[in-house]
């Protein structure tokens, strides 16, 4: 459509429109990057120069994109440490194994909780962390966060379980205060950390 006259529902009585002069800069555009490209002035269709590049460059963004995705083996499952999982969490969804700071980290979904455990490498549980609702937190931990905070609201909760008992991690707000609490099932507040908001 470049080079040629502009359709007759663009055009106006008097003058030309905005979008003729957006379509006379944009053929000119095409016409300096074909003169650019070829060295002389040729109005030539560039549909061909362009599917050209795109045929050639498809096969090779397609190959990136397996090589990536389907690169990747698999983490070797320690026997013990999947007998162990299996025994303590038996019925888990969405299972997925990685390793972090020496351990074997599973990601899984249990009793409609989103949990996270962590397996020595000999194959024992070294500790879990579950995401909770407000309302499933012991009393004792309730009833210490109202008497402590004046208007609590919590926006998460991780119940933590490991050699040193069961704790809870949350993050709450009291005013225009962040909080960053560790407390433990009976209700004393074992760590209190402003953050910002």
């Amino acid at each position: 459509m470049c080079g040629k006259t502009n359709p007759v529902f663009l055009r106006r009585k008097r003058g030309f429109t905005f979008l003729d002069a957006v379509h006379s800069k944009f053929c000119s555009l095409i016409r300096f990057r074909v003169v650019m490209m070829t060295g002389s002035i040729n109005y030539l269709n560039l549909k061909p120069l362009i599917m050209k590049k795109f045929f050639l460059l498809l096969p090779i963004f397609l190959a990136l994109i397996s090589l990536t995705s389907f690169g990747r083996a698999a983490l070797p499952v320690n026997p013990l440490a999947e007998e162990t999982f299996n025994k303590y969490f038996a019925g888990a969804a969405n299972v997925k194994w990685s390793e972090e700071a020496g351990f074997l980290k599973v990601t899984f979904t249990w009793a409609e909780h989103r949990t996270v455990a962590y397996f020595n490498l000999n194959g024992e549980l070294a500790g879990s962390i579950r995401n909770l609702f407000y309302n499933q937190l012991p009393l004792a931990v309730v009833r210490s966060l109202q008497q402590s905070f004046n208007n609590p609201v919590v926006l998460e909760i991780r119940e933590i379980a490991n050699d040193e008992g069961i704790y809870y991690g949350l993050t709450m707000e009291d005013g225009k205060k962040r909080f960053k609490i560790r407390i433990n099932s009976l209700g004393d507040i074992l760590e209190k950390t402003k953050i910002k908001k």
